[in-house]
């Protein structure tokens, strides 16, 4: 293989980065995004490398490349060695770098062509790991899930009932190849409610599932890759779940009779999942009814319970406050994180240490809505959260009985309520601040106007959440609320901020109104009086919200790179050189020298270009060059070599063809004369360049190449052989080269090779059907030239260039059968006349004699008395018998060249009392004669006589041989002979 000039266009960029990120050990390495832009998502939960290979994560290497190379994560473990990278480039005397979470670029790619780095950015999830003493409190309600029901459980499953057999949980379970019936899930029996409703967590079921017998059920759900999912089944009472052909999970192994629902989780991934579950009633005698429901959950984030992070606050030694574990109230606090993991109130936020952790913890109580206090008389820390969680009756009652005076006691005026809140929140995996918002009409109404407040709840990542949180805040601000100061005797010692009590005052005219404790200040022993401010109570956690979080609408418009949908390779002509060669390059190209050109169709809106890379023989594949996309269409109709009127369909970027340029169909170069993109038609002059016209077949593409076309400057030899894939590239990356179409290509020396002549014309005409036998043969053209056509494009009726100096022409002259009857050599003019002497001289007859017969090398030509081909022009009545004889014409007997039988044309016999005759002496003598012919009968309506063959006075009762097709279809012959 030749070589080309490599021109340097751009740099890869190297470098080793250390980052410290937050205290360590965490629980994993989520996600690593640089410029915006996911490198790399999975859990990395220990110690070790992962690697990014995102090469085009920037655009590739004709943008700003990618990022590849080795993440070292470094968890901080106590036990944690020194980074081997880092120690390499740094030297003795590094430090472990333990307690903290770091993470080490090992020198890989981080950029292309742009000197200047991205920023990375880390998502990590530290719920479980980096608690004092190494165990985390209370694990089982640490983490909180956000997850989405996906609309999966019902409709698409097929389902199939089979008779109960022992051990089902372990025998017989190959899935069913047949017998499917179509349905609806949750399936079961024996469960009241209507379909779809939820029962006991559950959904009563929209199929059948008869007790005492197995259930298969199967369906396919297609996921979103950008989350984690769980398939959560719940069945009575047992089951064996399938994931992709494969048990994940068995339900009730031993088929114990249970009543309850059983409930399973499976962690599954990929861009769809094949789901198939046998489920089975209990051993007989059957309990209660069966059910079987799957559910889809799409986990969109996982969170801290609150109660943990204040937990975690309060007692850890390296950056909390450093409170032994003994100074917590864990009754108080586990109650809190029950009820909070119950809520689905998860938080995720940081803490940088640039406020007090005092004011952290505060934060924490604000998005929860809870009291943190110190109980009297166990110096222990408890958590109380403000929820509607109690029953009236259950409550202390204050009045004059135990209290001493009730002060300060006020209720808002509607003018000071706020009516609408908004609520910004997290969404850390898009990197924004949500928000969303509510409102209280009646209070809106009553104000006649909007009186908004926002309110900043950072650790808030779950949608669904901040609209609860919100319509929390609402109903506390949008109701005039009573304050209230109570002094109370001793009687109150076990009252506590978050406390409800039910409150008492006649004077007041406050009648047994629950109020709310937020603070409690009790005095001196000696005083014997305890300070309680309360509030009116209208403080809970709404269960749900009718609001439902639309996201984000915005739907990137860039796409994954994807192969072309069609292309092509072709060796370029000298056309092609010579206008895009200056005259000093072009005088170096080598007679032997081929280059490579490609035409490549747009496989997406965003794809901007295509990559071509090549290799000749065992070779890798290498860049060898770059193409803009090369506007095509299907063409929809067969072309013969005069067509010029095009219809095209399936244009892709037909906007962008310009007239004047030229096309490719199949190995023909073409003129674009005319085109209309919205009408699908185009106007085409044929053969032009170094190609003469062709026929095509319908559905033929052509490529619209001039100036759309992908360029290789290597130069390539004659004979070589080059294999080619085309890499189309998105704003998102270029194709993988290991999923491209391999095209090869032959180069054949196409730049040096003389332009064919244009203007061909034989007896005057383009490409004439037929030519007369015995007519001689005018042939005329007209120069080109390969080196002065380079000015514009030279159609093929185009008057005389050139030629190219030394030029001459060869003309092969070809009989009826394809073989070669004479060569001409060194012809140097524009015309050659081939007489009807040298036809008859070459076709073996002597000069003056008819046109030679088809059968001069047949055996049997001295004995043939009759040969008729019926060549001729349509509509003739003139029959030319090889032999000589004379034939007429009866009725409206005549040549029809409309799909003839064989050659240019065939007689035709469509009325009645149509046919040929000719006066032949001795056609039938008295030896055995055979007849030869090729009929098409059009119609059997009746019988039809095809050859008749009679005694020379024509009197049929002398001599008759007659052939016919009978309406049956078979052939008949019959001989009369006298009057028999």
């Amino acid at each position: 293989m030749g070589s080309g000039k490599k021109i340097t266009v751009g740099y890869k960029y190297y470098l080793g980065l250390h980052f410290g990120l937050c205290q360590g050990p965490v629980d994993a390495l989520l996600r690593v995004i640089i410029g915006d832009r996911d490198a790399w998502t999975g859990e990395q939960t220990s110690t070790g490398a992962v690697s990014i290979n995102k090469p085009d994560l920037f655009g590739g290497k004709k943008r700003e490349g990618g990022v590849v190379g080795d993440l070292s994560v470094l968890m901080g473990t106590s036990g944690q060695s020194e980074n081997s990278y880092l120690a390499a480039k740094i030297g003795a005397g590094l430090p472990a770098f333990r307690g903290i979470l770091t993470t080490v670029w090992n020198g890989g790619h981080v950029t292309s062509n742009n000197p200047y780095l991205k920023p990375w950015a880390f998502r990590v999830r530290r719920i479980k790991q980096g608690w004092t003493g190494g165990s985390c409190w209370y694990p089982g309600k640490a983490e909180i899930v956000e997850s989405a029901t996906l609309p999966y459980y019902a409709s698409g499953w097929e389902y199939k009932q089979i008779a109960h057999h022992s051990n089902p949980a372990t025998s017989n379970l190959e899935i069913p190849s047949s017998g499917w019936t179509s349905g609806a899930g949750p399936f079961g029996s024996g469960i009241t409610g209507a379909p779809g409703e939820l029962v006991d967590g559950s959904r009563v079921p929209n199929s059948p599932w008869e007790i005492k017998t197995i259930l298969w059920a199967r369906t396919t759900i297609p996921l979103n890759t950008s989350y984690s999912h769980i398939l959560r089944v719940h069945v009575e009472n047992g089951a064996v779940v399938f994931v992709n052909g494969a048990v994940a999970a068995t339900i009730n192994s031993s088929n114990t009779q249970i009543t309850s629902i059983q409930v399973a989780d499976i962690v599954v991934s990929g861009a769809s999942v094949s789901i198939a579950v046998k489920a089975y009633d209990e051993e007989l005698p059957a309990l209660g009814g069966t059910f079987l429901a799957v559910e889809v959950l799409r986990l969109e984030n996982v969170a801290m319970n609150p109660a943990h992070i204040i937990y975690q606050c309060l007692t850890d030694t390296a950056w909390g406050m450093g409170y032994p574990t003994a100074s917590i109230d864990d009754a108080a606090f586990t109650a809190a994180a029950d009820a909070l993991y119950a809520e689905g109130f998860g938080l995720s936020m940081v803490w940088n240490q640039q406020d007090s952790i005092e004011n952290f913890i505060g934060l924490i109580l604000d998005h929860i809505g809870g009291l943190l206090y110190v109980v009297p008389d166990t110096a222990k820390f408890a958590l109380k959260l403000i929820r509607d969680d109690y029953d009236i009756g259950d409550l202390d009652v204050y009045g004059p009985d135990n209290l001493i005076s009730v002060e300060d006691y006020q209720r808002q005026a509607w003018g000071e309520t706020v009516n609408e809140i908004t609520v910004v929140y997290t969404d850390g995996a898009a990197g924004k601040d949500p928000s969303t918002t509510v409102q209280d009409l009646a209070n809106v109404q009553i104000q006649c106007a909007v009186v908004a407040q926002t309110r900043n709840y950072p650790g808030i990542v779950f949608p669904g959440l901040a609209q609860r949180v919100a319509m929390r805040d609402l109903i506390a601000v949008s109701t005039p609320l009573a304050k209230v100061r109570l002094t109370a005797t001793r009687a109150a010692w076990r009252v506590f901020p978050g406390d409800v009590i039910r409150l008492n005052w006649p004077v007041l005219g406050i009648d047994d109104i629950v109020f709310r404790v937020l603070e409690v200040n009790r005095g001196t022993l000696t005083d014997g009086q305890i300070i309680i401010d309360a509030v009116e109570d209208i403080f809970s956690l709404p269960d749900a919200t009718y609001l439902v979080d639309q996201g984000s609408t915005w739907v990137d418009p860039g796409s994954a790179p994807a192969a072309a949908p069609a292309s092509a390779l072709m060796e370029a002509p000298y056309w092609d050189l010579a206008r895009n060669l200056s005259q000093s390059d072009l005088s170096y190209v080598d007679a032997a020298d081929g280059h490579l050109v490609t035409v490549a169709a747009r496989p997406s809106g965003d794809a901007f270009n295509y990559s071509i890379y090549a290799k000749v023989g065992s070779a890798d594949y290498a860049e060898v060059g770059v193409g803009d996309f090369c506007p095509t269409a299907t063409i929809s109709g067969a072309l013969t070599k005069t067509t010029t009127a095009l219809t095209l369909t399936s244009g892709i970027d037909l906007e962008f063809v310009e007239v004047d340029t030229y096309a490719v169909i199949g190995g023909e170069y073409v003129l674009v004369t005319a085109i209309d993109a919205g009408a699908g038609t185009a106007t085409i002059s044929r053969g032009v360049l170094d190609t003469v016209p062709e026929t095509h077949a319908a559905g033929s593409r052509i490529w619209f190449a001039d100036g759309n076309l992908g360029y290789d400057q290597t130069e390539y030899v004659d004979g070589e052989v080059l294999d080619v894939k085309i890499l189309p590239a998105t704003g998102q990356g270029t194709f993988d080269l290991a999923l491209a179409t391999p095209s090869s290509l032959t180069f054949d020396q196409r730049q040096y090779r003389p332009y064919a002549p244009g203007k061909l014309r034989v007896n005057t005409e383009v490409y004439p059907e037929t030519i007369d036998g015995t007519a001689e043969l005018a042939l005329s053209w007209q120069h080109r030239d390969r080196l002065a056509q380079t000015a514009y494009i030279v159609e093929q009726d185009d008057a005389s260039i050139g030629p190219e100096a030394g030029t001459t022409y060869r003309i092969r002259l070809y009989g009826e059968d394809d073989n070669l009857l004479r060569t001409v050599s060194s012809l140097t003019g524009t015309s050659y006349t081939y007489d009807s002497a040298d036809e008859q001289s070459d076709a073996g007859l002597p000069v003056g004699e008819s046109t030679p017969s088809p059968l001069d090398n047949d055996a049997g030509y001295p004995t043939t008395t009759a040969m008729l081909e019926f060549n001729g022009s349509n509509g003739s009545t003139t029959f030319t018998d090889w032999i000589g004889n004379a034939w007429s014409a009866n009725g409206n007997a005549q040549l029809t060249t409309t799909s003839p039988i064989r050659g240019a044309a065939s007689l035709l016999l469509d009325g009645t009392g149509d046919w040929i005759s000719a006066v032949i002496p001795g056609a039938v003598g008295t030896v055995d004669f055979t007849i030869e012919c090729e009929i098409i009968v059009t119609s059997l309506a009746s019988d039809r006589e095809i050859f008749c063959i009679s005694d020379s006075g024509g009197n049929l009762n002398n001599f008759n041989i007659v052939f016919e097709v009978k309406t049956t279809g078979a052939l008949r012959g019959s001989i009369q002979i006298g009057s028999g």
